[in-house]
């Protein structure tokens, strides 16, 4: 049994809806900063791991899709950087693209109605955190000068706590909006129901 249309529609404009919260939710993690390493640590990384957490895959890629489009626009949304799509091919544009692949990780542990799962939600978030400062220090590192030891001393080996304090931040965080409800939409059954309310709509309607 499907799911109804006008309920399928329903979802999508809630999935968008939060999709662009979390969109904004980036661009204040990117305000967000503690500037005493090389690369400024922010809260992006842990509103896109809330998001893939929370949404699945394909919202949290529209979230990072909306919110990259928005700086590569104009828009000042990316931390001390002028705003505009050279950001993106600059030093630190290699953590902004990044954000990609840490969304898609984090999404594919996410499981629909219920919150990601701890085991799953590690596993999928340290593979989006190695993607996306494996992509970001190479970018840094190549315009900057940096050796290899460099890159491992000062664009990797500080991030790592905070970025791992973090994951377990955005797992817990999103576990408890779900247990709270906040990403079901309130009308949405599963489609058994459906099944059973329509079966009872039809035997009352013949009983009159």
């Amino acid at each position: 049994m499907s799911t109804p249309a006008g309920l399928e529609s329903l979802e999508q404009l809630h999935r968008l809806i939060w999709s662009a919260i979390f969109a904004a939710c980036i661009a204040v993690g990117a305000v967000l900063h503690y500037q005493q390493f090389p690369i400024p640590l922010t809260l992006q990384s842990f509103f896109v791991m809330l998001a893939g957490f929370s949404l699945g895959a394909a919202p949290a890629l529209t979230s990072v899709g909306f919110y990259l489009f928005s700086g590569a626009l104009g828009l000042a949304v990316f931390t001390m950087a002028p705003a505009g799509s050279a950001c993106l091919s600059g030093p630190t544009g290699g953590y902004l693209v990044g954000l990609l692949p840490l969304a898609l990780m984090c999404g594919l542990a996410a499981r629909h109605h219920h919150g990601p799962e701890w085991t799953l939600g590690l596993f999928y978030g340290l593979l989006g955190l190695i993607a996306m400062h494996s992509i970001g220090a190479w970018q840094f590192a190549r315009m900057e000068g940096y050796s290899y030891l460099g890159l491992i001393r000062q664009l990797l080996l500080p991030y790592l706590f905070p970025e791992l304090c973090k994951l377990v931040a955005a797992l817990c965080v999103s576990q408890a909006m779900h247990q709270l409800g906040f990403f079901r939409v309130a009308t949405s059954r599963e489609p058994e129901d459906w099944h059973q309310s329509f079966v009872f709509i039809h035997k009352k309607g013949q009983s009159k």
